[in-house]
């Protein structure tokens, strides 16, 4: 992606020297540039969204500060490049991304746009590990039951007691709460449907109203609390 620039600064030499800059570096380009502060207010409030604009601060007929306020709605980036660091708290006051002090070394330059541009780059978030509900403990000492995740249908909630129901190995009592299994077996295959009851997603039939069958031919009432997030996984489900 090219990112837009514009380069306002009364003295033309400084101009070049960022031109040089942006020239060099392939994911920039320049759409204008401006040695008149007024004009350039004037026709950048007409352009479209403006990646970087860089702004000298000390001009004549408005100050790069003023022209700072107005312009920084409709850029990304606003980098100011003056010789003058005693204008670095007011400059930031304006909002600006950053503060470029001149002489300004390519190197500088450089760093200081990457490390901008590299603020806007989506974060790859390192997905969490599943916890897995895969066994529980058995009515004897040291025994244990497997259960395959895809083998149940729901968990339910009785007094103080849990239970896990499934196809084809009956119903095992497991003891934890209902929300550390919930917590256990994760949002992506299982949801809530009412204070004491989680279903697997998979095993849903059909539903009427306030009710959710599941394909083993048990019905569970869907409870006030938790019907939009039901019903919002529904239709983010639907077949259209």
């Amino acid at each position: 992606m090219v990112n837009r620039c514009v380069l306002i600064d009364d003295e033309q030499y400084a101009i070049d020297a960022l031109t040089n800059y942006i020239e060099a570096m392939p994911n920039l380009a320049i759409v204008a540039t401006y040695t008149d502060p007024l004009l350039a207010l004037s026709e950048l409030n007409k352009q479209a969204q403006i990646d970087f604009i860089f702004l000298d601060i000390e001009m004549p007929g408005i100050s790069g500060l003023e022209l700072g306020k107005e312009l920084r709605e409709i850029c990304k980036f606003l980098i100011f490049t003056t010789g003058h660091p005693s204008y670095a708290v007011e400059a930031f006051d304006v909002k600006a991304d950053h503060y470029l002090l001149k002489p300004i070394t390519l190197s500088k330059f450089a760093l200081t746009i990457n490390k901008l541009l590299s603020q806007e780059e989506p974060k790859v978030k390192a997905k969490p590990e599943k916890r897995k509900l895969q066994f529980v403990k058995g009515d004897q000492k040291h025994s244990y039951h497997f259960i395959d995740e895809d083998n149940i249908t729901a968990i339910i909630a009785d007094r103080n007691n849990v239970y896990v129901h499934t196809l084809q190995d009956g119903v095992h009592e497991v003891r934890l709460s209902l929300s550390q299994v919930e917590s256990a077996l994760g949002e992506e295959s299982f949801i809530r449907i009412n204070k004491s009851t989680i279903i697997a997603k998979a095993q849903i039939r059909k539903t009427e109203g306030d009710k959710v069958m599941l394909k083993d031919g048990k019905t569970y009432v869907l409870g006030s609390i938790f019907k939009k997030a039901f019903l919002d996984f529904m239709q983010a489900n639907l077949l259209r």
